[in-house]
C-alpha cells in the first residue's frame, strides 16, 4: 500500500479456484414421493383423501421424471409403485430418457376400488446400479384414472 495525499492505492493479487462436484441425489432404496418430480408432461399433483399423488391430465398419457435417484454400487432388482386406480392400465418405468433411455419395467395396474385406496405394485427387473433420472410414463386413454403416490427400488 502506498499513500499519495488522501488517496490510498491497494494492490491485491489473489486467485480463487473452485471445483464443484455437488449433486443432490435421492436414495433409490427409500420411498420417493411422486410429487417430488423434477420435470413432467401431461400430469398434475392432486390430493386423494389428504394424500398427495400424481395423475395424468391428457388422453395422450403423460410422464414425470424424478431426477438423481441413486443406488450406489448396490444393484436394484425390483421397482415398486404405490398406486390408486379407477381403471386398469400400464405404467412404464424408464431410466435416463423416454426415447433413448432404458425401459426397465412395465407395471400392470388394476382398479383399486377408489382413488384413496392405495396398493403397491412391484416388478422384477434387470439389475440397475448408479445415478439415474427415473421416468414414470402414464398410458394413453382417459385421464385422472391412475394416481401414483410413490416409487421405491429394492434388491429383492
Amino acid at each position: 500500500m502506498s499513500e499519495k495525499g488522501n488517496i490510498y492505492i491497494f494492490e491485491i493479487n489473489f486467485c480463487i479456484e473452485a471445483f464443484i462436484d455437488f449433486f443432490f441425489c435421492k436414495d433409490a432404496f427409500s420411498t420417493n414421493a411422486a410429487i417430488g418430480y423434477s420435470n413432467y408432461y401431461g400430469v398434475e399433483k392432486v390430493k386423494n383423501n389428504e394424500e398427495a399423488s400424481v395423475t395424468n391430465t391428457s388422453s395422450n398419457g403423460g410422464w414425470m421424471m424424478i431426477s438423481g435417484m441413486e443406488t450406489g454400487k448396490n444393484p436394484a432388482s425390483q421397482v415398486a409403485l404405490t398406486v390408486a386406480a379407477k381403471a386398469a392400465g400400464q405404467l412404464e418405468i424408464w431410466l435416463d430418457d423416454l426415447k433413448d433411455g432404458k425401459l426397465i419395467a412395465i407395471i400392470d395396474v388394476k382398479p383399486t376400488g377408489s382413488t384413496g385406496n392405495w396398493k403397491t405394485y412391484s416388478k422384477a427387473m434387470k439389475k440397475v446400479t448408479g445415478h439415474h433420472d427415473v421416468f414414470i410414463k402414464f398410458p394413453t386413454g382417459p385421464h385422472h384414472t391412475i394416481f401414483v403416490k410413490d416409487i421405491q427400488f429394492s434388491s429383492k
